[in-house]
């Protein structure tokens, strides 16, 4: 199988993808030579979930990998499990969907439950609870303010000073029929 779930390039220009086999990189020098050189990091790398489905390369430049059940992080060229994300996890699917650095260094995780909020010491789960939803968490950006937008299975979200708005309920609120 040839998917390809998420791609991202390093500062050197490499080029780093995943897949259902794992995580690979390959240098795009030599793909105008016509001899594309893939390297390719899976169990024997430490990577034991090999669904890749989400890449993000940190200001510090470590690379950090969101699978179909873990999380991972490669730091000078080792790949290891995010222990403080991953102590997170329960018997539900933990799929990392997309992964997200805020202006502040904080990174952001969206999972099948919610999103997961990252300090690099300590990992916080986002969900009903603190006033977001415990739904599918697709996509995350942030707006030229530095405020987050999550796409989500309940619609779209903006994170505004730490409150969290459906932005869809607010347009529904608005929209009235003639």
């Amino acid at each position: 199988d040839n998917t390809i779930h998420s791609i991202t390039q390093d500062k050197a220009g490499t080029i780093w993808f995943g897949t259902i086999a794992g995580l690979s990189k390959i240098d795009p020098k030599s793909i105008k030579d016509k001899k594309p050189a893939f390297t390719n990091y899976a169990g024997k790398e430490g990577l034991a979930d090999s669904t890749v489905l989400s890449l993000h390369f940190d200001r510090k430049g470590d690379l950090w990998i969101g699978t179909q059940n873990l999380l991972y992080v490669m730091r000078n060229g080792v790949i290891s499990p995010c222990e403080e994300v991953n102590k997170l996890k329960n018997e539900e699917l933990f799929s990392i969907h997309d992964i997200h650095e805020d202006n502040g260094g904080i990174i952001w995780f969206g999972t099948d439950h919610g999103v997961i909020k990252f300090n690099g010491v300590i990992a916080e789960k986002i969900d009903h609870n603190k006033g977001f939803i415990d739904r599918r968490v697709y996509t995350i950006t942030n707006d030229s303010k530095g405020n987050l937008i999550f796409a989500t299975d309940e619609g779209l979200f903006y994170y505004d000073h730490g409150n969290f708005v459906n932005v869809l309920k607010l347009l529904k609120d608005e929209i009235h029929p003639v």
